[in-house]
């Protein structure tokens, strides 16, 4: 199993970089913090990335031996889809057991994750529901049949898979504004 981190969004909500701010640790940029979870549990560990945010992103996870993958056409700026087409074109394989986490949780740990070592599905937890914390396991040519339709919906792509939904306990908080960070540093830098 691979993990792969979403680090290639715009974060136009939330007006900063949301892969570079810190929700969990102050150590550690939220992408990095993600790949630091991801190493304990998977084989090797990819981060997809915007062209604007790819050095940025790649300071932030210097050292950690993740492999930093850039999205590519045609599929740019199309969230999820963007990072896993950027996955399937920097290793051209058939089919890819993936667990995929976007950078933008609050609460991401071991213990949210362990549910998605020993199956595929995405996580329910008692605050929502969350398509971007999941373990895929998806051929490519599902991906490409999506993108062929220019269909750039996650769910429906989840759906076709047959990644079902696992409820768990464990609090996640998907962050898309500042404010729902009332204690958090939010700042790429740390200085609050």
């Amino acid at each position: 199993m691979d993990g792969l981190v979403l680090a290639g969004g715009r974060s136009r909500r939330f007006g900063s970089d949301k892969a570079l701010a810190h929700f969990d640790s102050q150590a550690l940029s939220n992408v990095a913090h993600a790949v630091f979870l991801l190493k304990a549990i998977c084989q090797q560990v990819y981060v997809s990335c915007n062209p604007a945010n790819r050095e940025a992103i790649q300071d932030s996870v210097a050292g950690l031996a993740a492999t930093v993958i850039v999205d590519r056409e045609p599929v740019l700026d199309k969230g999820p889809i963007s990072g896993l087409w950027a996955y399937f074109a920097t290793l051209p394989r058939a089919h890819a057991d993936v667990l995929i986490v976007a950078c933008d949780y609050r609460g991401l740990s071991l213990s949210a994750l362990a549910p998605l070592v020993g199956r595929f599905g995405y996580l329910v937890t008692p605050n929502g529901t969350h398509y971007t914390c999941c373990r895929l396991d998806v051929a490519f040519t599902t991906l490409e049949m999506q993108v062929l339709a220019k269909n750039w919906h996650w769910q429906e792509l989840l759906e076709i898979a047959g990644c079902p939904p696992l409820n768990v306990s464990t609090p996640l908080l998907n962050v898309n504004y500042p404010e729902e960070l009332p204690h958090a540093d939010t700042s790429a830098n740390g200085d609050g």
